[in-house]
Protein backbone atom coordinates (compact mmCIF):
# COMPACT_ATOMS: atom_id res chain seq x y z
CA UNK A 1 0.00 0.00 0.00
CA UNK A 2 1.37 3.24 -1.25
CA UNK A 3 1.71 5.84 1.95
CA UNK A 4 1.26 9.67 1.71
CA UNK A 5 5.02 10.26 2.26
CA UNK A 6 5.56 8.10 -0.89
CA UNK A 7 3.06 9.63 -2.76
CA UNK A 8 4.66 13.33 -1.76
CA UNK A 9 7.95 11.96 -2.66
CA UNK A 10 7.03 10.54 -6.02
CA UNK A 11 5.62 14.14 -6.80
CA UNK A 12 8.37 15.79 -5.82
CA UNK A 13 10.46 14.31 -8.03
CA UNK A 14 8.58 14.88 -11.11
CA UNK A 15 8.39 18.55 -10.35
CA UNK A 16 12.39 18.77 -9.59
CA UNK A 17 12.71 16.20 -12.66
CA UNK A 18 16.62 15.61 -11.60
CA UNK A 19 16.79 19.31 -12.10
CA UNK A 20 18.13 19.89 -8.14
CA UNK A 21 20.48 18.07 -5.29
CA UNK A 22 18.31 16.81 -2.68
CA UNK A 23 20.43 15.13 0.13
CA UNK A 24 18.61 12.24 2.00
CA UNK A 25 18.93 9.43 4.40
CA UNK A 26 15.70 8.04 4.29
CA UNK A 27 12.41 9.24 3.01
CA UNK A 28 10.28 7.98 5.82
CA UNK A 29 12.47 9.92 8.17
CA UNK A 30 13.77 12.76 6.64
CA UNK A 31 13.90 15.97 8.62
CA UNK A 32 16.53 18.24 6.49
CA UNK A 33 16.37 19.13 2.99
CA UNK A 34 19.23 20.73 1.37
CA UNK A 35 18.53 23.34 -2.11
CA UNK A 36 21.99 24.41 -1.47
CA UNK A 37 23.36 27.26 -4.76
CA UNK A 38 20.53 25.34 -6.98
CA UNK A 39 20.31 28.65 -8.79
CA UNK A 40 16.26 29.05 -7.65
CA UNK A 41 16.77 32.43 -9.23
CA UNK A 42 15.66 30.84 -12.25
CA UNK A 43 12.33 29.55 -12.30
CA UNK A 44 9.64 31.74 -11.92
CA UNK A 45 7.67 32.41 -8.96
CA UNK A 46 4.75 30.22 -10.10
CA UNK A 47 7.16 27.37 -10.41
CA UNK A 48 8.77 27.99 -7.38
CA UNK A 49 5.67 27.87 -5.60
CA UNK A 50 4.98 24.39 -7.47
CA UNK A 51 8.16 22.97 -6.48
CA UNK A 52 8.00 23.86 -2.61
CA UNK A 53 4.50 22.71 -2.88
CA UNK A 54 6.07 19.50 -3.45
CA UNK A 55 8.16 19.20 -0.78
CA UNK A 56 7.22 15.67 2.08
CA UNK A 57 5.42 17.21 5.08
CA UNK A 58 7.77 15.79 7.14
CA UNK A 59 10.72 18.08 6.28
CA UNK A 60 11.36 19.90 9.16
CA UNK A 61 14.91 22.23 8.24
CA UNK A 62 14.72 23.62 4.95
CA UNK A 63 18.05 25.34 3.59
CA UNK A 64 18.17 27.80 0.80
CA UNK A 65 21.56 28.94 1.16
CA UNK A 66 23.02 30.64 -1.70
CA UNK A 67 20.32 31.17 -4.07
CA UNK A 68 19.98 34.93 -4.86
CA UNK A 69 16.00 34.80 -5.42
CA UNK A 70 17.19 37.91 -7.65
CA UNK A 71 14.04 37.85 -9.85
CA UNK A 72 11.58 36.86 -7.41
CA UNK A 73 9.91 40.12 -5.66
CA UNK A 74 8.33 40.56 -2.29
CA UNK A 75 4.90 39.47 -3.10
CA UNK A 76 6.12 35.83 -4.75
CA UNK A 77 7.94 35.13 -1.46
CA UNK A 78 5.05 35.47 0.39
CA UNK A 79 3.54 33.51 -1.96
CA UNK A 80 6.33 30.76 -1.74
CA UNK A 81 6.39 30.68 1.90
CA UNK A 82 2.86 29.66 1.93
CA UNK A 83 3.71 26.60 0.18
CA UNK A 84 5.97 25.72 2.46
CA UNK A 85 5.65 22.34 4.85
CA UNK A 86 3.57 23.58 8.06
CA UNK A 87 5.92 21.74 10.12
CA UNK A 88 8.95 23.57 9.49
CA UNK A 89 11.00 24.42 12.55
CA UNK A 90 14.57 25.79 10.78
CA UNK A 91 14.86 28.03 7.71
CA UNK A 92 18.74 29.02 6.25
CA UNK A 93 18.29 31.76 3.85
CA UNK A 94 22.32 32.46 4.30
CA UNK A 95 24.15 34.01 1.17
CA UNK A 96 20.26 35.42 -0.31
CA UNK A 97 21.75 38.86 -0.81
CA UNK A 98 18.62 40.25 1.31
CA UNK A 99 20.15 43.63 2.22
CA UNK A 100 19.68 43.98 -1.57
CA UNK A 101 16.39 44.19 -1.25
CA UNK A 102 14.47 47.71 0.46
CA UNK A 103 13.10 46.80 4.66
CA UNK A 104 9.77 47.27 3.44
CA UNK A 105 10.33 44.15 1.00
CA UNK A 106 12.67 42.52 3.83
CA UNK A 107 9.74 43.01 6.53
CA UNK A 108 6.95 41.45 3.95
CA UNK A 109 9.59 38.58 3.32
CA UNK A 110 9.75 38.01 6.85
CA UNK A 111 6.21 38.09 7.87
CA UNK A 112 5.47 35.67 5.38
CA UNK A 113 7.65 32.93 7.39
CA UNK A 114 6.24 29.34 8.13
CA UNK A 115 4.52 30.42 11.85
CA UNK A 116 6.87 27.38 12.96
CA UNK A 117 9.48 28.75 12.47
CA UNK A 118 12.11 29.10 15.50
CA UNK A 119 15.62 29.01 13.87
CA UNK A 120 16.81 31.66 11.26
CA UNK A 121 19.91 31.59 9.73
CA UNK A 122 20.55 35.10 7.82
CA UNK A 123 24.03 35.10 7.63
CA UNK A 124 25.88 36.63 4.79
CA UNK A 125 23.07 38.39 3.35
CA UNK A 126 24.91 42.11 3.12
CA UNK A 127 23.59 43.54 5.32
CA UNK A 128 26.34 45.90 5.69
CA UNK A 129 24.49 47.69 2.86
CA UNK A 130 22.51 49.17 5.53
CA UNK A 131 22.63 52.05 7.56
CA UNK A 132 22.77 51.06 10.91
CA UNK A 133 19.37 52.58 11.63
CA UNK A 134 18.25 50.38 8.24
CA UNK A 135 19.96 47.55 9.94
CA UNK A 136 17.65 47.98 13.11
CA UNK A 137 14.42 48.30 11.62
CA UNK A 138 15.31 44.86 9.58
CA UNK A 139 16.37 43.32 13.51
CA UNK A 140 12.94 44.71 14.54
CA UNK A 141 10.86 43.09 12.33
CA UNK A 142 12.36 39.64 12.94
CA UNK A 143 9.16 37.33 14.11
CA UNK A 144 8.54 36.98 17.44
CA UNK A 145 8.60 33.45 17.08
CA UNK A 146 12.26 33.08 16.03
CA UNK A 147 14.21 31.34 19.45
CA UNK A 148 17.49 31.06 17.27
CA UNK A 149 18.83 33.73 14.69
CA UNK A 150 22.28 33.15 12.88
CA UNK A 151 24.18 36.40 11.62
CA UNK A 152 27.84 37.17 10.33
CA UNK A 153 30.11 39.27 11.42
CA UNK A 154 31.10 40.34 8.13
CA UNK A 155 27.59 41.84 7.73
CA UNK A 156 28.47 43.83 10.89
CA UNK A 157 32.45 44.35 10.53
CA UNK A 158 31.62 48.04 9.09
CA UNK A 159 29.80 48.87 11.86
CA UNK A 160 31.03 51.09 15.35
CA UNK A 161 31.57 48.81 18.61
CA UNK A 162 28.51 51.36 20.10
CA UNK A 163 25.85 49.82 17.23
CA UNK A 164 27.23 46.82 17.44
CA UNK A 165 25.29 47.14 20.92
CA UNK A 166 22.46 48.77 19.49
CA UNK A 167 21.91 45.93 17.43
CA UNK A 168 21.58 43.66 20.08
CA UNK A 169 19.17 45.70 22.33
CA UNK A 170 17.13 45.44 19.34
CA UNK A 171 16.87 42.09 18.45
CA UNK A 172 13.88 40.88 19.24
CA UNK A 173 13.61 39.55 22.96
CA UNK A 174 12.34 35.95 22.01
CA UNK A 175 15.97 34.90 20.88
CA UNK A 176 17.81 32.95 23.26
CA UNK A 177 20.56 32.10 20.99
CA UNK A 178 22.28 34.49 18.65
CA UNK A 179 25.22 32.45 16.58
CA UNK A 180 27.34 34.64 15.04
CA UNK A 181 29.55 33.21 12.58
CA UNK A 182 32.72 34.71 11.32
CA UNK A 183 34.64 32.69 7.97
CA UNK A 184 32.60 30.86 5.74
CA UNK A 185 30.99 27.24 6.89
CA UNK A 186 32.84 27.67 10.12
CA UNK A 187 31.10 26.61 13.37
CA UNK A 188 29.02 29.46 14.74
CA UNK A 189 29.23 30.75 18.46
CA UNK A 190 25.91 30.70 19.99
CA UNK A 191 25.60 33.49 22.54
CA UNK A 192 23.05 33.26 25.49
CA UNK A 193 20.94 36.19 25.23
CA UNK A 194 19.08 37.31 28.33
CA UNK A 195 17.11 40.68 28.79
CA UNK A 196 16.20 42.86 31.72
CA UNK A 197 12.23 43.16 32.21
Amino acid sequence: MTTNIEEEWKNFRRILNDSFIVFQNNEDTLLELYFLWTKLENPSGLELVEIFSAIPSVVKSLDLTLNSFGRITSAQFTEIFAAFPTGITSLNLSFDSLGRRTNAEIAEIFAAFPAGVTSLNLGDNELRRKTNAELIEVFQTIPSRVMTLELSIRDLYNHTFDEFMLFFKDIPQSIKCLKMSGKSYSPPICYLLSFDE
